[in-house]
């Protein structure tokens, strides 16, 4: 068999491993608990954004009621002066201005002081909701972190060998054609999986095509070829 050949189907052979052992450690039941942790933390985190969001707008909407009850005060007690001050001089049309001002200032007092017990009111129940998802998250992460340790400890062998499988795939790659090594990343990406076949038949193995007269000439001579449909790398030991 072609020397850089062997050493992708090496490289192949271990990748095939170390996919092996990350889907047994992704289906240990407690990886099931902990990833539901933290989807459940995530999906937490955008509640408490959105409450504290609601919180800063209501804040917000207060603080501007207010000054606007402090702008009015301010209004009524210049129209009071006003008035006093305001002597013969004055039209009728004027006077008639500013007693209606002061009169409706009670009306406004009131349902601007209403509007501002009804802010406080949603202000108390988005902040004790804040609070309530707060707590939820803590919660979460110290459930979190009482499973971890035993999940490191059921997945330190796998780790160990994954670790290991890698650093053996570290140790070939500088050993393979820079170019051939290119093909083969590249075919892994397309095909989202192991890309190296052997053809044993007329078709080929990842995607059942037929192999046509081109690709059967050239796989005879070269160390792979391109599947003209799917792109995996299609050989014949020699």
């Amino acid at each position: 068999m072609n020397p850089q050949l062997d050493l992708l189907l090496k490289i192949q052979n271990y990748e095939i491993k170390i996919n092996s052992i990350e889907h047994d450690k992704r289906a240990l039941p407690i990886r099931k608990t902990l990833s539901k942790i933290v989807a459940d933390v995530n999906s937490l985190q955008e509640a408490y954004a959105r409450a504290e969001s609601v919180v800063l707008k209501i804040e917000q909407t207060c603080e501007a009621l207010k000054k606007n009850c402090e702008i009015n005060t301010k209004r009524l007690a210049a129209d009071e002066k006003k008035l006093e001050e305001i002597g013969n001089t004055a039209t009728p049309e004027e006077i008639d201005s500013l007693i209606a001002d002061i009169v409706s200032f009670p009306q406004i007092e009131e349902k601007m002081a209403h509007e501002l017990v009804t802010m406080k009111q949603q202000l108390e129940k988005a902040s004790q909701m804040a609070l309530e998802i707060g707590k939820s998250i803590n919660q979460s992460k110290q459930e979190y972190d009482k499973i971890k340790p035993e999940y490191d400890r059921q997945t330190a062998d796998s780790d160990a060998k994954i670790a290991e499988l890698k650093a053996a795939i570290a140790e070939l790659e500088p050993q393979v054609d820079k170019d051939l090594l290119a093909r083969y990343r590249a075919a892994k990406a397309k095909i989202n999986r192991s890309p190296l076949y052997e053809l044993k038949t007329n078709s080929c193995r990842a995607c059942n095509t037929p192999i046509s007269a081109n690709v059967k000439n050239k796989v005879a001579s070269d160390i792979f070829v391109e599947c003209e449909k799917c792109g995996a790398l299609l050989y014949i030991p020699h």
